[in-house]
C-alpha cells in the first residue's frame, strides 16, 4: 500500500512542480512569444486532426526516416555555419584533450581539471576522437562537431526506436517531431560538451528501460544498463537522474528479475571503482594534490543562492582562494546561513522563482549566448541564433514560445499521468520523476538553461505526450 501511494505521489509531485514552472514561464515569457506559442498550438492541433489520422503506420515509419535525414544534414550544416572558437568550459575541455594528444599528459589547467573531474573524463573522451580525425584530414574543430552531431542524432534515432516500441510509429514520429523543431539541439549543434555528450545516454536509458519492460531480461541487457549509467553519471549528473528514477521504479513495481538486475548494479560498481582506482594512478594528470584544489559540494550550493542562481565568479574566485576543502566548506557554510537570512521567506520564494525562471524559460538553452562568444566566421546566421546579433531578440521570442510549448506539454503530461495513478505508463513515470529530481538538484545546485540539454530527450517525449494529451489532440492509432 505504502508504495503504491509512493508511486501516485511521485506523479502528483511532478504535476505540482510542472505546473508551477509553466506558471513561471507564462508570466516571464512576455506576451509575443505566449502568441506565437498560441499559434503554434493551433497548428499542432491541426496536424493532430487533419495529418496524423490519415498516416499509416508504415508512413509515419517512412516519415521519420526522410525527415530525420533532412534534419541531420541541416543541422550539420547550421552547425559549420554558427561554429565557434572553444571558449570557457568547453574550452578548457577541448585544449586539455588536445594537450593528450600531444603529451600524453595534461600539465597546462591541471587545477581545472583537479576541480572538475567530469570534465577530465570528457577530455580522456575527445582525444581519440581528436586522434582519429587527423588520421582522416579533419581539425580537431571539425572533428569535435561531427563527434557531437552523431551523439545528437543518436540520442534522436533512440528516443524514437523507444517510443515505437512503446506507443506505435505515430507517437514516435510526433516525439521525433518535437526533437527536429527543438531549438536546443540545433543551437549546440557546434559546442561538443557534457552538455550534448550526456544526451545519447539519456535516450539509451529510456531505450533500455523499455526493453526491460517488455519481459525477456537477458544479462547484456543489465549489464548495458549499468555501463550507461556510469557513462550518464561520469559526463553530466543530471543526466545520470534518469537511472535513479529508472531504480525506484523497479523497486516501486517490485520488478522482480533480481539476478539481472543485480548484475546491472554490479557493473554500474565495478566501473566506478575501476575509475577511482585508475583515477589514484592515472598517467595523464596528477590526482595526489585533489584534496587540495577540490571544490566541495556545498560552494555550489553556496553559489545556488545568489539570484539569478547561475555561476558566480566572486564565488569562485573567494572559494579557490582558500587553502583546503575543509576551508572552502566552512566558508560556504557561512555564506549559506547568511544568505538564507538576508532573503527572509518571502525574499526565498522570490529567489526560487528566479530560479526557476533562469533554468526553464530560456528557449535557447543559453545557447544564444554561447554562440555569441568568438564565432569563427561571422555571418548573417549569427546575428539571429547568437545574443549578440542585431536579430537575437526576434529569435528569442521564437525560442522562448516553443519553450512555453514544451512546458505546457509537460505539465499536462504530468497531470494526465498523475490522475491515472497506478495505470500510468511506467516509463512516462520515469520520465517525469526524472525531470522532477533534476529540477529540484537544480533549485538547490547552481543552474543554468544549459543544464537541461542532456535532458531534452525526456523532457521532448513527455511534452509530446503531454499535448497529444489535450482534448483533441491526441492522433488516432
Amino acid at each position: 500500500m505504502a508504495l503504491r501511494c509512493l508511486y501516485k505521489l511521485a506523479l502528483w509531485a511532478a504535476a505540482v512542480f510542472f505546473a508551477v514552472v509553466l506558471a513561471v514561464c507564462l508570466v516571464s515569457v512576455g506576451p509575443w512569444s505566449a502568441m506565437l506559442a498560441a499559434a503554434a498550438l493551433a497548428a499542432i492541433f491541426g496536424v493532430c486532426r487533419l495529418v496524423l489520422p490519415r498516416l499509416t503506420e508504415r508512413g509515419a515509419r517512412r516519415a521519420f526516416w526522410m525527415l530525420f535525414v533532412l534534419f541531420a544534414l541541416a543541422a550539420g550544416a547550421f552547425a559549420f555555419a554558427v561554429r565557434v572558437e572553444p571558449a570557457w568550459d568547453f574550452g578548457r575541455v577541448y585544449h586539455g584533450a588536445l594537450e593528450i594528444t600531444s603529451s600524453g599528459a595534461i600539465r597546462i589547467d591541471w587545477q581545472y581539471f583537479l576541480e572538475s573531474n567530469n570534465n577530465f573524463f570528457l577530455a580522456l573522451v575527445l582525444a581519440p576522437v581528436f586522434i582519429a580525425g587527423s588520421l582522416a584530414g579533419l581539425s580537431p574543430l571539425a572533428s569535435g562537431i561531427l563527434f557531437n552531431l552523431a551523439a545528437i542524432d543518436l540520442s534522436v534515432l533512440l528516443l524514437w526506436a523507444a517510443a515505437r516500441r512503446r506507443w506505435g510509429e505515430k507517437w514516435a514520429l510526433a516525439a521525433a517531431l518535437a526533437c527536429f523543431c527543438c531549438a536546443g539541439l540545433w543551437l549546440y549543434g557546434p559546442i561538443f560538451y557534457t552538455d550534448t555528450l550526456s544526451m545519447p545516454f539519456v535516450s539509451l536509458g529510456l531505450y533500455l528501460a523499455q526493453r526491460w519492460s517488455e519481459g525477456e531480461r537477458p544479462p547484456w541487457l543489465a549489464a548495458a544498463l549499468g555501463l550507461a549509467a556510469f557513462l550518464a553519471f561520469r559526463l553530466k549528473p543530471t543526466a545520470f537522474c534518469l537511472y535513479l528514477a529508472l531504480a525506484l521504479l523497479w523497486l516501486l513495481r517490485r520488478g522482480g528479475a533480481l539476478r539481472a538486475a543485480a548484475l546491472g548494479l554490479a557493473v554500474f560498481a565495478v566501473c566506478m571503482a575501476g575509475w577511482q582506482v585508475w583515477l589514484g594512478h592515472n598517467p595523464v594528470l596528477d590526482t595526489g594534490p585533489i584534496e587540495k584544489y577540490r571544490l566541495p559540494p556545498l560552494h555550489y550550493v553556496m553559489m545556488g543562492l545568489k539570484n539569478p542562481g547561475g555561476y558566480d565568479e566572486a564565488d569562485h574566485l573567494a572559494s579557490q582562494a582558500l587553502p583546503d576543502a575543509a576551508a572552502r566548506t566552512a566558508h560556504a557554510k557561512e555564506e549559506i546561513a547568511r544568505r538564507l537570512a538576508d532573503y527572509g521567506p518571502l525574499g526565498f520564494l522570490d529567489h526560487l522563482r528566479q530560479k526557476l525562471a533562469y533554468t526553464w524559460v530560456d528557449g535557447s538553452y543559453f545557447g544564444g549566448h554561447k554562440l555569441g562568444i568568438d564565432p569563427v566566421a561571422p555571418g548573417a546566421l549569427q546575428q539571429w541564433v547568437a545574443d549578440t546579433g542585431a536579430h537575437w531578440p526576434a529569435f528569442q521570442r521564437l525560442v522562448n514560445a516553443q519553450q512555453l510549448l514544451i512546458c505546457l506539454g509537460l505539465a499536462v503530461c504530468a497531470f494526465d499521468q498523475a490522475r491515472r495513478g497506478e495505470k500510468a505508463d511506467g516509463l512516462l513515470w520515469a520520465a517525469l520523476v526524472a525531470l522532477l529530481g533534476a529540477g529540484v538538484f537544480l533549485l538547490v545546485w547552481e543552474t543554468r538553461s544549459r543544464y537541461l540539454v542532456g535532458l531534452l530527450p525526456l523532457i521532448l517525449c513527455a511534452a509530446a505526450r503531454g499535448l497529444g494529451a489535450l482534448p483533441g489532440l491526441r492522433p488516432k492509432k
